[in-house]
């Protein structure tokens, strides 16, 4: 790897080897140590008493995209493990099961509170997966995940970038990908996953996916409505 962050470059096939065996190798010391905390749950008795839930947030490029690391808006790093037991009766029937309905890792407190019976948290953006998980769920998952990320601080010459205009917002539905920037200069991007797994055409430019475009960007626009900072409005709720 050559230069510096930002500006690396993998001159051969052997470095992007390395990359990869040294990425693999820190996933099977993963594996050994839940392994290790499954073993300790089930000695301790508290197996069946055990939420366990397996995630991450943020997966890493090496080499798609020609990319490495963990930025950008590609599935790589979106799209991300999520394993879920619950030990209650109740989610016997889904026991083993994947899922294919889109969650996302907001909804992972939720429902962790609605294990334990707590209230959720307040200004909880997620929902509670407990009903997927005891198969009541089926079909009702959500319609759209939303992610943002922040880049300025990774352009490696800023030059005339205005800070905060360097934020991309993706909505990834089952199908389509919308991708939009806050610089203009950029222009918005969309993929097919069905078509096109790998996500190398944008379709944003033709006019036949301009209604895919323009519903994406409405519910890019409801979600920013929603998950914006409303403690204003909840205060003014409480004196009327």
């Amino acid at each position: 790897m050559k230069g510096e962050f930002g500006k690396e470059h993998f001159l051969d096939e052997q470095e992007w080897r390395e990359v990869r065996a040294c990425y693999l190798g820190m996933v099977a010391e993963i594996d050994a140590c839940v392994g290790r905390l499954m073993e300790a749950l089930k000695e301790s008795g508290e197996w069946d008493n055990t939420l366990i839930i397996f995630g991450a947030d943020h997966g890493t490029y090496l080499g798609d995209h020609y990319l490495y690391g963990k930025p950008h808006f590609y599935e790589q790093t979106m799209h991300v493990p999520l394993v879920v037991r619950d030990p209650r009766q109740e989610a016997d029937a889904t026991r083993g099961v994947r899922r294919l309905e889109l969650v996302e890792n907001v909804d992972i407190a939720p429902t962790i509170c609605g294990f334990l019976g707590v209230p959720p948290l307040p200004r909880a953006q997620g929902i509670p997966l407990l009903p997927l998980l005891s198969g009541q769920g089926t079909g009702q998952g959500k319609a759209g995940a939303f992610f943002e990320f922040y880049y300025y601080n990774l352009l490696a010459e800023p030059g005339g970038a205005v800070p905060a205009e360097c934020r991309l917002w993706v909505r990834r539905g089952e199908r389509y990908k919308y991708v939009i920037f806050g610089e203009r200069a950029l222009p918005p991007l969309l993929f097919d996953l069905q078509e096109d797994p790998g996500e190398f055409n944008n379709l944003a430019g033709r006019s036949e996916y301009s209604e895919v475009c323009r519903c994406a960007a409405e519910d890019l626009i409801r979600w920013r409505m929603r998950c914006e900072d409303l403690r204003m409005e909840d205060w003014a709720r409480q004196y009327r």
